[in-house]
């Protein structure tokens, strides 16, 4: 995923009015840090393949639920129930793993 402002979909392009490029970078990166530093932490890394575009899309299908939710229900921040809630939801849903 690139940094501020990368190539993502015209779709997702919305987002950028409710998140700023580089919020939505970070939690790409740190996701991926968290998911090797799983993978190391029990040596499965012969085993298990993590799929960028996959963890891509998964973070944009997340901040477009997250952002969604803001608009309908007009408040300026999710709460942690919802924001840890919707990215299991994508996390499962997209697998970015194998």
């Amino acid at each position: 995923m690139e940094a501020a402002g990368g190539d993502w979909d015209m779709h997702y392009q919305f987002l950028l009015n409710y998140f700023p490029a580089d919020t939505i970078f970070l939690r790409f990166k740190m996701l991926w840090t968290e998911i090797v530093k799983i993978v190391k932490a029990h040596h499965l890394e012969k085993a298990v393949i993590i799929d960028e575009e996959s963890l891509q899309m998964m973070i944009l299908d997340y901040f477009t639920d997250i952002a969604r939710i803001r608009h309908f229900q007009q408040i300026e921040r999710a709460n942690v129930c919802k924001i840890y809630g919707y990215e299991l939801y994508w996390f499962v849903r997209r697998h970015p793993y194998a």
